[in-house]
């Protein structure tokens, strides 16, 4: 995408923004939305060279696989009670877990809380090999955060394949139970600043041609349908073409991403892919 494309789709993309409405008309702040996520904060932190903490670390992760199949408001709505559910966020703690503390402990208060996911169960099961992979890395290397650095240094600091070194299977950096779009999420948390290729951001990258996928199903299944089984080169050229759009508009990528995810999700705008596909003109 040339730079005066870009630039005219981001002027779609926060003149749509700015027309978004509540139920009752009135209009909501976006911006303000952005801010209070919490990334841009710990993107900031990320450039200052502060350090990020292992319970901050096990924070970014688990909030990540929460964000797994289900919209981000319904984790929003009860992230103060996150913390007492999960012992204010202690990897050390968390790692000492087992699949019977899910299933019998967290899943039913979480249920309570009407939060869940058909992936759910499985995935905070999967968060405690995860919790002990980066806790035995913390207590060999000092940090858990080291854990995301070494794998940044493989990718020749490369963050979009360290992403990809994340989530794939047979990379030597896997983290269990996430694919490139939970890493990048993890990634964003902790103050990286890269996309995340979800189904989100993968449809507005199908829409505007940013990126061909080898699935076109989208185009005429559903008002909302993203491309499916999305490929591992596919997940990297959309993450790649979304750098690109927020080099264009000088802002980073994670804000970009974020103002695109409320474009399209259904806490957000909910834009249909007929709507989508005319901002690229």
């Amino acid at each position: 995408m040339k730079r005066g494309d870009a630039k005219a789709l981001w002027s779609q993309i926060i003149g749509k923004l700015s027309q978004w409405r509540d139920k009752s008309g009135n209009s909501l702040n976006w911006t303000a939305r952005i801010d209070g996520l919490g990334q841009l904060d710990k993107s900031k932190k990320r450039r200052e060279g502060k350090p990020f903490s292992d319970d901050e670390v096990f924070e970014a992760i688990l909030k990540s696989m929460l964000s797994n199949s289900t919209d981000w408001s319904r984790i929003e709505r009860v992230s103060r009670e996150l913390p007492g559910l999960f012992s204010n966020f202690a990897l050390s703690d968390y790692a000492k877990k087992d699949a019977t503390y899910v299933s019998e402990v967290l899943i039913p208060r979480l249920s309570e809380l009407k939060v869940g996911s058909n992936t759910l169960r499985n995935d905070l099961k999967r968060l405690v090999t995860a919790a002990k992979t980066l806790l035995d890395y913390s207590n060999t290397h000092g940090a858990a955060d080291e854990y995301f650095d070494s794998a940044i240094s493989k990718a020749n600091g490369d963050l979009i394949l360290a992403t990809a070194l994340l989530g794939t299977e047979g990379s030597g950096f896997k983290i269990t139970g996430m694919g490139i779009p939970l890493a990048a999420e993890a990634m964003k948390n902790l103050g990286y600043e890269v996309a995340k290729p979800d189904r989100h951001i993968c449809r507005a990258a199908a829409c505007w041609e940013m990126v061909l996928f080898r699935d076109e199903t989208w185009k005429t299944a559903g008002k909302t349908q993203a491309p499916k089984n999305v490929r591992r080169t596919e997940f990297i050229d959309t993450m790649r073409a979304f750098e690109a759009l927020a080099s264009a508009v000088s802002l980073q990528p994670s804000y970009v991403d974020q103002a695109v995810w409320l474009l399209c999700a259904k806490s957000g705008c909910h834009a249909t892919n007929a709507e989508l596909m005319t901002m690229k003109s």
